[in-house]
């Protein structure tokens, strides 16, 4: 026999043991009322039966003497222990019974104790298991029950883990993995910890439970849940983890991946993730409302990445987060996704270049909201972040005032190619007023046809290189756009190819702007390409031109064919030297008191690139 025997006392065990002696069988057999009362029951069935108690069946393999196999001999086992067998000791049944086709049902009434690998792929690839009874387990040891069921598709009815307050590492790992007739409720009601690999894969494609909870449980550790319920096509009640405040590494990873018809869960109480612990955790799942709780959660790496990539769901919160730091924390979060809403109702402060990457590409959600964001403290703080993304009708950034880092929303909403599913009508930057960052919002809102509305309303300050460099490129819904405040434009390239494209915009309005200025050899450069329905573009109280080329091509390939410059006061003598090449204009507009300066400027002989006797130039303002 093997040196382990299985359940305590190993005295019993080794006197039932000794009774098997040969394949005929002998008068030694004993009989089951002189077996120790600890063993309820172990029999075998079925025109196959050799014995009447075939012990061999619960002993597993016996010795090389003896080549029993209950396989051999029973067309049917059923092991229940019971009679007072509290406890499996450590490798007490460790893969006895491994693919053994003939176990019909275990049963372990009185079992509230179980070791080291007790249980341990016990009935593991058994696929006429059917039934399973546990009562009142307490404690799980390491490994205690790991790949236990594994793949016993047979296998019906509930299990209960309600009274379970101790589970070792791996403990559960793997346990009820491939059971698709297991059903019921999980619920871990009084465990507080899981630890490492403790739940890892434990009901992996289980497609027939419909729900768990852990109520109690304030700690996952490093794996602790991965892949826990991956696949499980039935879940329908909520999830609750209500007490949890830290997951390890890969604690949460693929944890509910391909789910289906989860209802709301909640993680009210996170204040540690570490490194991907919510790694694709509902990736390609269908749930109801997700909230995630915690303010300085994302501060780590890969924490969030790709929770809710592919996945449908309703209302999705980060109710308490205020500040995210984290390389990668929201890598591809949302990436590809369908979501009625995302909203961060607290968060203030973006300081990683990485913490949003990719975050929203592709996803089609209802509303997006960041209703306290104030501060992008990095460079590029949300590049590509909501790339072709679509849904949501209305994006705004109200309490943004000042943006002084470059590449902020640098192709953030970028479509990257035009698409009728866009639904995006109104950008609102409510209340900034300055933007110094270069390439803050170049080819930010790029091929977005379905935009009508701009709102910068405080708006006064563009100050650095290509700030809106084509910014809304081919946004073909836009009409008219008015900027009210916007007084300075002044940089490289700032505002070039700013509404490239932009075929129904009718009219442009700068009603404060003062000065255009190029720090370089261009500032406005071709700002108005291709609108081939532009009639206007008001300048009422522009003072200033300054440096090369401050504006060029202004009007390049628009029908527009008269422009008044009323308020002008200051041109330097490059400042105009390409502004009316490409263009339809037949007559340019300059105060009287302007003409000496103008005609001193360079290009004036042609027009300023519009060509000579094609266009009149007038001093009657």
């Amino acid at each position: 026999m093997p040196s382990t025997y299985g359940v305590l006392p190993r005295q019993i065990l080794r006197n039932i043991a000794s009774a098997i002696k040969t394949k005929s069988g002998n008068n030694n057999t004993m009989r089951p009322t002189e077996m120790a009362t600890r063993i309820s029951s172990i029999s075998g069935g079925g025109s196959g039966s050799k014995y009447g108690y075939p012990i061999d069946a619960f002993l597993g393999d016996p010795d090389q003497n003896n080549d029993l196999r209950p396989v051999e001999y029973h067309e049917s086992i059923n092991i229940n222990l019971g009679n007072g067998i509290v406890g499996l000791a450590d490798n007490a049944l460790l893969t006895k019974f491994v693919g053994n086709a003939n176990i019909l049902s275990i049963s372990l009434p009185s079992v509230t104790t179980i070791g080291s690998e007790g249980f341990a792929s016990c009935v593991r690839d058994c696929t006429n298991l059917t039934t399973l009874t546990i009562g009142n387990l307490q404690s799980i040891g390491y490994s205690g029950m790991r790949d236990c069921f594994r793949n016993c598709p047979s296998l019906t009815g509930s299990i209960s883990f309600a009274s379970l307050t101790t589970l070792g590492d791996g403990g559960l790992a793997d346990t009820f993995n491939g059971c698709t007739s297991l059903e019921g409720n999980m619920a871990f009601s009084l465990l507080t910890s899981i630890g490492e690999e403790s739940l890892s894969r434990t009901f992996y494609n289980c497609t027939s439970i419909t729900g768990a909870s852990f109520p109690n449980v304030q700690t996952i550790g490093p794996y602790g849940m991965q892949l826990t319920f991956y696949g499980c096509t039935s879940l329908e009640n909520d999830i609750d983890f209500t007490s949890l405040t830290s997951v390890g590494n890969y604690g949460l990873t693929e944890a509910f991946e391909n789910c289906v018809s989860t209802e709301d869960i909640s993680f009210p109480s996170l204040t540690t993730l570490n490194q991907y612990a919510f790694y694709k955790t509902f990736k390609n799942a269908d749930i109801g409302d997700l909230t995630i709780g915690g303010s300085s959660i994302l501060n780590g790496t890969y924490q969030a990445s790709s929770i809710l990539e592919g996945a449908t769901a309703k209302d999705v919160e980060f109710s308490d987060v205020t500040s995210i730091s984290g390389s990668n924390a929201l890598n591809s979060a949302f990436l590809n996704s369908t979501l009625d809403s995302v909203s961060f109702p607290e968060l203030t402060t973006i300081s990683n270049a990485t913490s949003f990457t990719s975050a929203f590409n592709g996803a089609n959600i209802g509303s997006i909201s960041f209703p306290k964001l104030s501060t992008l403290s990095v460079n590029g703080a949300l590049t590509n972040v909501f790339q072709d993304s679509i849904g949501y009708t209305t994006i705004s950034f109200p309490s943004i005032v000042s943006i002084n880092k470059t590449n902020v929303f640098y192709e953030a909403f970028k479509m990257t190619t035009a698409s009728q599913s866009d639904v995006l009508a109104t950008v609102s930057f409510a209340n900034l007023k300055t933007v110094y960052g270069a390439d803050s919002f170049a080819y930010a809102f790029q091929n977005r046809s379905s935009i009508t509305s701009l709102d910068f309303p405080n708006l006064e300050t563009l100050d650095g290189s290509r700030i809106f460099y084509f910014c809304f490129e081919n946004c073909t819904g836009l009409q008219t756009v008015t900027f009210p405040k916007l007084s300075k434009v002044r940089g490289s390239d700032t505002i070039e190819n700013i509404f490239r494209g932009c075929t129904s915009l009718t009219s442009v309005s700068f009603p404060a702007l003062l000065s255009i200025e190029s720090t370089s050899t261009r500032c406005a450069n071709s700002p108005f390409y291709d609108c081939s329905s532009l009639q206007s573009v008001s300048l009422p109280v522009l003072q200033a031109f300054k440096g090369t080329n401050s504006i060029r091509k202004f009007l390049q390939n628009t029908p527009v064919t008269t422009i008044s410059f009323p308020s002008l006061t200051t041109c330097e003598k490059a400042s105009l030297t390409d502004a009316f090449a490409d263009s339809s204009l037949t007559e340019a507009h300059f105060p009287a008191s302007m003409e000496s300066t103008i005609k001193a400027c360079t290009n004036y002989n042609t027009n300023f690139g519009r060509g000579a006797g094609n266009m009149t130039i007038y001093f009657d303002l």
